[in-house]
């Protein structure tokens, strides 16, 4: 079974998704689409690194964006290639 988390962050829905012992694949789902490869030793390094990403892209689209205090993180279902949120 593959494992996949995801929350909102900005204008992106954020699709992680464990694809290997220590790989995962960020997905950024918005109006432009981006995707992303880390490389973690768990589940919450790979989350904190798919946040730190997120957050220096969102910077980078709009200075003024501010880092949520907290980001929850909820199971992800996909069916047929379509997320279900």
């Amino acid at each position: 079974m593959v494992h996949k988390l995801t929350t909102r962050l900005g204008p992106y829905w954020l699709l992680l998704e464990a694809s290997g012992e220590s790989t995962w694949r960020l997905q950024l789902l918005g109006d432009s689409h981006h995707e992303a490869e880390i490389t973690a030793v768990g589940e919450e390094e790979a989350k904190d690194a798919a946040v730190e990403a997120t957050v220096a892209l969102l910077k980078e689209e709009n200075p003024e964006f501010r880092e949520p205090a907290k980001v929850t993180w909820n199971p992800a279902f996909v069916s047929d290639n379509r997320l279900n949120l």
